[in-house]
């Protein structure tokens, strides 16, 4: 579709956003195209014609992505809770319609999360790394731009 002109088209398209990128299709791919690769560039091609108005990104995944990139980058690891709670306000539009749907999502869910000490009175407070400053982590952000 890129070749045939059809820019808008490709980078609205809501199937760019439920890949994994697992990377099985590039290892696979008997002409050697980094699919995988390719499309994390129309992801993010999309996601800079939306900061400037150019695009409507349909798909709630780029909220997922940044919500779970900045527990990283805040903690050093991920966050369950935090995650849950930095998404679904943005998925929903505000606080308390994103907590309503969180409570909905996880009804079903939440009680292995507990079990698993992903949710409960200890995961309310999560632990840093130590050190982070000194943790490969943050030289990725740099380099991503973070």
């Amino acid at each position: 579709m890129s070749l045939l002109g059809m820019r808008e088209e490709v980078l609205s398209n809501p199937d760019s956003w439920v890949c994994l990128i697992c990377q099985t299709c590039t290892a696979q791919c008997p002409q050697d195209v980094r699919i995988a690769n390719v499309l994390g560039v129309i992801r993010r091609i999309a996601e800079k014609e939306e900061e400037a108005g150019k695009l409507k990104i349909e798909s709630s995944r780029p909220l997922f992505d940044k919500a779970f990139l900045h527990q990283l980058e805040k903690y050093g690891r991920l966050y369950d809770i935090g995650l849950a709670k930095e998404y679904y306000p943005k998925k929903e539009g505000s606080f308390i319609k994103g907590m309503l749907a969180m409570m909905k999502d996880y009804k079903d869910f939440g009680m292995r999360m507990f079990k698993h000490g992903k949710m409960g009175p200890k995961a309310m407070f999560p632990e840093k790394i130590k050190r982070t400053e000194e943790v490969e982590m943050k030289k990725i952000f740099e380099k991503i731009g973070k």
